[in-house]
């Protein structure tokens, strides 16, 4: 190889390196103007401190500073910090050049060149600069965050110190029914205190088990359809205790998202106790009418009964006697009915329900009650009118009672109107009761109507404003409506009228309406066979006896349940049993007719025994098959219903 031609290799390596290290220096001055772009026009404030000054700082700390760039290279650093953020700043920046663990982002506050104070958020490292060790530190204004947090900070110490003086429960919960704030009175109210809320309270702990789920809707209703809902429910405290309250929820709502909901609890246990006092005197008034009135008819009955006896003592037969004793009669018949509607009154007899046909029902009753009367009635009803389901006597005795009121506050005359509708399960909710379809009877007069001091007691007992009736008649309707699960309702005003609402429960069976029972004949009816009849009183053994007799039957008479299954198994033994039994349900000290029926059944499957109580409302008297017995006579009752029943019971 010649020397020119290793001077030609030498060259092009040279012109080759040359040429690489051009690139290279260009790639480096391209990569520096891309790194001073982006520092230039960052968001952030930039700047590395080095020896406790400031040896870079980009055009955003010049911005947020208000120093020209000369100003901020030429200072210590911390000249730039607000002295009660200077030397906390300072010992981080020490530490952190010594390698120790500390936070990286934090927020100080830092004085500009015109004096205001503006808060940063740094997030400084530890960069080697020229050689030496330095941080870099990325500062944001978070001037208006803090101004914000702090205008909020000061908007719930507002609200707390406001919620603090309030004298009922303010709370707020998370959408998960956790407590996040409580009032002072929520403490003094339940006991709980600040603690048990930051280690996390759930709000379902101030209900009782058997509310939870009802105010759990309650809750979602909130949160679910943004509504402000109300209710009334037992609080339960730390210690056990409850005391009623009316709670108010609504949401909290965040850019338009239900993320929690706010509340109060009012105490009204002082409420309660006020309307606990107010029931107590106007139930003692409620008694002590219905006491004076009961005692003013018996007596008036009595004294009919008393005196028409003492005259029959000097007759000795003619007619005469005959009317002394049907007038004694029929005031024994009064006082009976009396009793009945007072057993009503007492403790809701049980209805003895059947489908009915209400349109009818409700036509003979007014037909009946308005015989005679100057008064005209209009009944109407939509097609497809349902069946109800009741008691056919108790019901009729409601209309015909609510129609006597109508008929006597028309006393020159008028017309009343009767509206029957169906009323759905959905349309049912304003009623307050079972949710089910109801029949609806709106009886309307043109009367004197009736006050509104009055009309809050027009279902007292004995509580009345005319001069004839007894005061029970609205009273026994409201309590025979309520035990069959409905409600009566009454609009009245002054010389314009009343209307009563009566919602009864429909049927949802579709079947045939039973034909009506055939109307009781007016004379006793004759018959044959052996009666065994049990009863403690021994005055009813001997009437009993004397009027079964005079009907053409054997009769034979037992004190109680014991002595009646001892005479039912010899006359069984001895080939003559008897064809029917009447028990008294009753037997103070003795056996009765519930265990005797039971005993003699399990004797004789066969029997046939009719039960008779002077308390109709016992379960027994409206259920009287489930019990072993083929049918019932309540007491007191005519000569003529006993000799039907018995009658109808052999016939059998």
């Amino acid at each position: 190889m010649t020397i020119d031609s290793v001077k030609s290799n030498e060259n092009k390596k040279r012109m080759i390196i040359e040429g690489k290290l051009k690139k290279a220096k260009a790639a480096v001055l391209e990569s520096e103007k891309q790194y001073r772009i982006l520092v230039e026009n960052a968001n952030e404030a930039i700047v590395v401190v080095q020896d406790g000054m400031l040896k870079f700082v980009n055009p955003k700390a010049i911005e947020i500073t208000g120093y020209s760039e000369e100003e901020l290279l030429t200072k210590v650093f911390t000249e730039f910090i607000h002295k009660e953020d200077r030397q906390m700043v300072l010992q981080r920046h020490l530490k952190r050049l010594k390698g120790e663990n500390l936070p990286h982002v934090y927020p100080f506050r830092i004085v500009a060149k015109n004096g205001l104070i503006r808060w940063v958020e740094v997030n400084a490292v530890v960069i080697d600069w020229q050689g030496k060790k330095a941080t870099l530190n990325f500062m944001s204004d978070i001037t208006e965050r803090v101004k914000s947090e702090q205008a909020l900070r000061e908007s719930e110490n507002r609200y707390r110190e406001l919620a603090d003086l309030l004298p009922q429960t303010v709370f707020e919960t998370d959408i998960h029914g956790n407590v996040t704030f409580a009032n002072v009175q929520a403490f003094k109210s339940t006991g709980y205190s600040q603690k048990d809320i930051d280690t996390g309270f759930d709000a379902m702990k101030l209900f009782l088990p058997e509310d939870q789920e009802s105010i759990l809707k309650l809750f979602n209703k909130v949160l679910d359809e943004k509504e402000d809902v109300s209710g009334e429910y037992n609080i339960l405290r730390k210690g056990g205790s409850i005391f009623p309250a009316i709670i108010y929820l609504n949401p909290v709502v965040r850019s338009g998202k239900s993320v929690g909901t706010r509340g109060i609890l009012i105490d009204i246990t002082e409420r309660k106790k006020n309307e606990e006092e107010i029931l107590k005197v106007q139930k003692l008034e409620s008694i002590n009418l219905m006491a004076s009135g009961i005692a003013h008819d018996f007596n008036n009955f009595l004294t009919v009964i008393i005196n028409n006896l003492s005259l029959v003592k000097l007759y000795k037969d003619g007619d005469d006697l005959q009317e002394r004793i049907i007038d004694a009669e029929n005031a024994a018949i009064q006082a009976a009915k009396l009793t009945k509607q007072l057993l009503t009154l007492s403790k809701n007899s049980k209805p003895e329900k059947k489908i009915t046909n209400i349109v009818e029902l409700v036509r003979d009753s007014i037909n009946l009650t308005l015989s005679g009367s100057n008064v005209k009635y209009h009944l109407s009803m939509p097609d497809g009118l349902w069946f109800a389901d009741i008691d056919v006597e108790q019901i009729q005795r409601v209309i015909s009672n609510i129609i006597i009121n109508a008929d006597q506050a028309m006393s020159n005359g008028g017309k009343i109107v009767i509206n029957l509708n169906n009323i759905s399960k959905e349309d049912c909710n304003f009623l307050q009761l079972e949710p089910r379809r109801y029949i609806k009877i709106s009886i309307t007069d043109n009367g004197i109507g009736i006050s509104d001091e009055h009309l809050k007691r027009i279902f007292d007992p004995y509580f009345s404003t005319k001069q004839k009736g007894s005061g029970l008649g609205l009273a026994t309707a409201y309590s025979i409506v309520k035990s069959h699960g409905g409600t009566i309702k009454v609009e009245s005003k002054i010389n314009v009228g009343s209307t009563f609402h009566i919602y009864l429960p429909a049927s949802d069976a579709n079947i045939t309406i039973e034909k009506a029972d055939p109307k009781p004949v007016k004379r006793p009816i004759k018959g044959q066979g052996k009666i065994l009849v049990m009863d403690d009183e021994m005055r009813i053994r001997e009437l009993l006896e004397e009027m079964l007799s005079s009907f053409g039957y054997s009769v034979t008479t037992a004190f109680d349940g014991v002595e009646a299954i001892e005479l039912y198994r010899k006359a069984k033994e001895s080939e003559k049993p008897f064809d029917v039994v009447i028990m008294d349900l009753t037997i103070p000290g003795g056996m009765g007719g519930k265990e005797a029926i039971k005993r003699l059944l399990e004797y004789d499957p066969e029997i046939k025994a009719i039960v008779s109580s002077g308390y109709s409302n016992n379960p027994i008297m409206s259920d009287y098959k489930r019990y072993g017995f083929v049918d019932v006579i309540p007491k007191p009752y005519h000569p003529t219903e006993l000799s039907q029943v018995v009658h109808r019971v052999i016939e059998k």
